[in-house]
């Protein structure tokens, strides 16, 4: 037999991989959050029994950025030394869950702590506090730039932390970073997606602040009649079951009265749906096809609709969550989320149906469903356990229970009137009829303004004087 005249090829990965282009398509704000993930990995792992509705109470995460350096702080219990080599290791490899860890976190690949430090900077020093371990881990720029050096050097720490933690601090920050850090508003627009993407956590106890100032979970909230007296009643359709063990829960129902047509300024901030996986919110009340809208037998999204809110959660393996690598994103091709989204569209439908229902009849709407009271999503989940629920009969298998809403009556009081004219001769009209600020508002609102004053003029000159 011939001897093989080729050597064998390295595979070996370049540092320059790592630090450099693993770091190219993430934002730094992306990269600070997934630190504040490993925050919320050390309550798990630290506390795994802990649940409840309050599991984070007691931790805190503490941000400072400006233009010299980097530093997040936390109380979340450290990283234990037999952790050491799946926390500092580039990329994880295929293996399960250490024994004894709760596989509720989003990290799947091992790369979101060093990700982090190679997008700011190429100095850091990572000191870390658990039980009886408390060591730092340095890592310079010698190293960064020596390819063949993979190993990295860890001392004992000569001060005690007050509670077990990690505190990272990274500086000779990039010059890109460092502006970025040094921006007016910087600060401000971190600590919003903190509040959007930790909106669950930070409402189960967990307290993060940047530069000083605490993070308010933005609201995830559905109206529930948790007691009726009749058959119809304002309560969401909701949907549960597990999958391929993954628990999955969702609500959709309206958070707020149907607007009238003098109402369609209003914000669409908090319409839409709201996905989570594992207590980070991946997608914030999206309005677009990844939720449905405008999909299959679905309208798209209209402020028409701006009282239609849904929430759905998956928890379980992160390896089998419908999240991006990122996970701040929802893979939409997951076959575990296309399962999901039928039913998601199922209970969509309702709701679209019951606000055309009510077009035109919008006060007598409104007169039922503002008396109900909107609850947060953990109180949801709580209202929901009481329900009678149904089995599914077609597509993926779980139980719902959908509302009985209520119908308008086939004789309405009111009635909407409708029609076009010239905007000029509108703002002519105006001026006869409205105050003379009335060019502040919207042009919507000074035609709806001009309809009824103008109504309300001839019938008192052609009807009352009778």
């Amino acid at each position: 037999m011939s001897k093989n005249k080729y050597p064998s090829v390295s595979a070996r990965p370049a540092k320059r991989f790592f630090v450099e282009l693993l770091t190219r398509d993430i934002h730094v704000e992306d990269a600070i959050l997934d630190l504040l993930d490993n925050c919320v990995d050390g309550i798990i792992r630290s506390q795994p029994k802990k649940r409840g509705d309050m599991p984070y109470e007691g931790f805190w995460a503490n941000i400072t950025v400006n233009h010299g350096s980097f530093e997040i702080k936390d109380n979340c219990g450290g990283i234990p030394w037999e952790e050491h080599d799946r926390a500092f290791r580039m990329g994880r490899p295929f293996s399960a869950p250490p024994k004894g860890k709760v596989a509720t976190s989003v990290g799947v690949y091992g790369i979101g702590m060093k990700r982090a430090i190679f997008k700011m900077g190429v100095d850091a020093v990572v000191w870390t506090q658990n039980s009886k371990d408390n060591y730092l881990v340095p890592i310079s720029p010698d190293w960064i730039n020596t390819e063949d050096l993979w190993e990295l050097d860890v001392f004992p720490a000569t001060e005690k932390m007050i509670e077990d933690g990690t505190q990272i601090t990274i500086k000779k920050l990039h010059k890109g970073i460092s502006e970025q850090f040094a921006a007016e508003g910087f600060a401000n627009s971190l600590l919003d997606k903190i509040e959007n993407h930790y909106a669950m956590i930070l409402r189960k106890g967990l307290i993060v602040t940047v530069n000083g100032i605490a993070a308010k979970p933005k609201p995830i909230e559905i109206r529930f009649a948790q007691e009726s007296k009749s058959e119809t009643t304002i309560r969401p359709y909701i949907f549960k079951t597990t999958l391929n063990g993954v628990q999955i829960f969702l609500a959709v129902g309206l958070r707020d009265p149907i607007p009238g047509i003098e109402e369609v300024q209003l914000k669409s901030e908090y319409a839409g749906w709201t996905v989570i996986c594992n207590d980070r919110v991946v997608l914030y009340c999206d309005k677009s096809a990844l939720t449905g809208w405008g999909t299959a037998t679905i309208p798209q999204y209209h402020t028409q609709f701006i009282a239609i809110s849904g929430v759905v959660e998956f928890y379980g393996d992160p390896r089998k969550l419908p999240t991006t690598t990122t996970k701040r994103g929802l893979e939409y091709s997951s076959s575990l989320y296309l399962q999901v989204l039928e039913r998601m569209r199922e209970g969509m439908s309702i709701f679209t149906d019951f606000t055309n229902k009510w077009k035109t009849r919008e006060k007598d709407a409104s007169a039922i469903v503002s008396p109900v009271p909107s609850l947060s999503y953990p109180q949801l989940r709580a209202e929901a356990e009481k329900l009678k629920y149904s089995k599914t009969r077609v597509g993926i298998e779980g139980e719902f229970y959908k509302p009985k809403l209520p119908l308008p009556l086939n004789n309405p009081t009111d009635i909407r009137i409708s029609y076009v004219q010239d905007k000029k001769n509108v703002l002519r009209l105006a001026e006869e009829l409205l105050p003379e600020d009335f060019e502040n508002e919207s042009d919507r609102e000074i035609a709806r303004k001009v309809g009824e004053s103008s109504f309300d003029f001839a019938y008192k000159k052609l009807v009352d004087k009778k």
